[in-house]
């Protein structure tokens, strides 16, 4: 990937973010408003539940104003039908019209619980109409423009709760036809019931509590089940100007609520927020991750080209000079052998080491495992590679003691590993000539660790060293050679067995590898 596609995806995810933290810090800053935008709605929603209410109640008080509008002409024939209207309306105890000379023209209803004759009922409306002779006039005059408004009346002097409405009844198709006063009984607490709650509950969604108060704070209805509670909205009903229809959401206020939506909004934005900055953090780790190991690739190249080419030199110096019959002593003609033998052995190394990395990642590397004596392959593999370590002037300290289980491993695969750790062994050990091997055993696992008391490994460092293509970056190293993979190689190697490798390394002191084998099951 390019520095230029790289720089543009950085900006890109940037751009996005931006934005949105921008849109996030406005909501925070306007967040009263907000509130005070989503408690006038739902305000408005309340008052909403409460006009439906209250046009409700007046609907069906017209449809009764109606009943009595066409009764009035002919009250003894439809009588009827009056009748028929009380049974159909239980909270409607009676009704009652009078004429313009305050003179009963006809009488209706349940009287039997508030008035002991139909005398006193006649008494009882004569007497409110004279009392509100002025009020009714007003509403008399309404009535003949086609606006009919009642008089709501309580009734204190009777045994039940009832409340009297007079209403003016005019013909409006015959202005000369004499007018009347409709007195409608209505008991209160039944009217609360059977089309207050009812329209309530109707509109009801489970978030609402209703109730209804008397004018001297009696409560007549209440939906809800809290402990005094609150109802932040309220309005007279219409057709019963005493009584107080009241709404609120249930369980909160709408201050509460509002504050709660605002809240739910911002913390959605902040998530939002963190979720994409942590993906513009993510990519950006995995764009410096590819940038890493672009540059730690281009930098394999270059020392596998080195690595290539110093013991290929050396090897073909070697034999022209052989070649030629420069080299008459036979002692020095053996050096020279070894030398070369020397150089093809690090060259087949390399080139495993190569080769095998190009299987693991096509995943296409087998392992043959096999009961393996730890003890002889390890005095075997360091027999072998001896030769390498006398020639740089090397010390070998082994300690192979006791008796060893077996273990089983992919004998090649293995021995790579400890070469692997031999030889980075002597690239590190500075201008100390000693190398530490041991094999020890302990309850379930069988541990081998290569020390040598070089330059050391930075703590910072030592979880890296064993990714791929990863060198460490002191400057006590830069003459080093290497490509990278020995040590990515030994921790799969260990993996594939089921076992681990541990450094334990102090910058100055030296470095110990440790492969860790299971015996359990061997």
């Amino acid at each position: 990937m390019k520095r230029s596609q790289i720089t543009f995806s950085v900006l890109g995810g940037l751009a996005l973010l931006l934005p949105l933290m921008s849109y996030t810090i406005y909501q925070w800053a306007e967040r009263n408003k907000d509130e005070a935008l989503i408690q006038q709605i739902y305000d408005r929603q309340l008052n909403t539940i409460l006009f439906s209410v209250n046009q409700y109640c007046w609907d069906k008080f017209e449809t009764w104003t109606a009943a009595f509008t066409d009764i009035s002409h002919q009250p003894e024939e439809n009588r009827h039908r009056i009748r028929l209207l009380l049974k159909q309306n239980r909270s409607l105890v009676g009704v009652i019209l009078m004429d313009s000379s305050n003179h009963e023209i006809l009488q209706e209803g349940r009287f039997s619980r508030s008035f002991k004759t139909g005398q006193e009922v006649t008494q009882t409306v004569s007497g409110e109409i004279d009392a509100h002779h002025d009020q009714l006039e007003r509403l008399l005059h309404r009535a003949k423009e086609g606006y009919v408004k009642p008089l709501s009346l309580e009734l204190n002097d009777v045994d039940q709760a009832i409340d009297l409405i007079l209403v003016p009844v005019v013909s409006l198709a015959d202005s000369s036809a004499p007018w009347m006063i409709a007195g409608l009984f209505i008991d209160t607490h039944r009217f609360v019931q059977d089309v207050v709650i009812r329209k309530f509950n109707e509109m009801d969604d489970g978030n609402l509590a209703f109730a209804t108060r008397s004018q001297e704070g009696d409560i007549l209805f209440i939906s809800d089940n809290e402990t005094n509670p609150v109802f932040e909205k309220s309005d007279a009903l219409w057709i019963l100007p005493d009584l107080q229809l009241m709404v609120k959401m249930k369980g909160t206020t709408l201050q509460s609520l509002s504050r709660q939506r605002t809240r739910n909004h911002l913390i959605f934005l902040l998530v939002i927020n963190l979720l994409l900055g942590a993906g513009i953090f993510t990519f950006i780790q995995s764009v410096n991750k590819a940038i890493r190991l672009a540059r730690m690739q281009s930098d394999f190249v270059a020392n596998v080209s080195h690595e290539l080419r110093t013991p290929l030199a050396l090897i073909r110096m070697y034999a022209e000079t052989l070649e030629l019959g420069r080299i008459t002593s036979k002692s020095k003609q053996k050096k020279y052998y070894r030398t070369i033998m020397n150089e093809c052995t690090r060259l087949t190394q390399l080139v495993n080491n190569i080769l095998d990395f190009s299987k693991i990642e096509s995943h296409k590397k087998e392992y043959t495992f096999q009961g393996i004596q730890p003890e002889y392959w390890l005095a075997e593999t360091l027999n072998s590679y001896r030769f390498h370590l006398d020639q740089r002037g090397f010390q070998l300290d082994t300690g192979i003691e006791g008796e060893f289980p077996k273990i089983r491993a992919d004998r090649e695969a293995i021995t790579q590993a400890l070469t692997n750790l031999l030889d980075n062994a002597m690239k590190f050990s500075g201008n100390s000539r000693k190398i530490d091997v041991r094999l020890e055993k302990t309850d379930s696992s069988l541990s081998l660790s290569v020390r040598d008391y070089g330059i050391g490994i930075a703590s910072s460092e030592q979880k890296l060293i064993f990714d791929k293509f990863y060198r460490v970056g002191s400057s006590l190293i830069h003459d080093v050679k290497g490509t990278g993979l020995g040590l990515s190689l030994v921790k799969h190697i260990m993996q594939v067995h089921r076992g681990r490798v541990e450094v334990k390394s102090e910058p100055g002191h030296g470095s110990t590898f440790t492969l860790i084998f299971p015996v359990h099951g061997a």
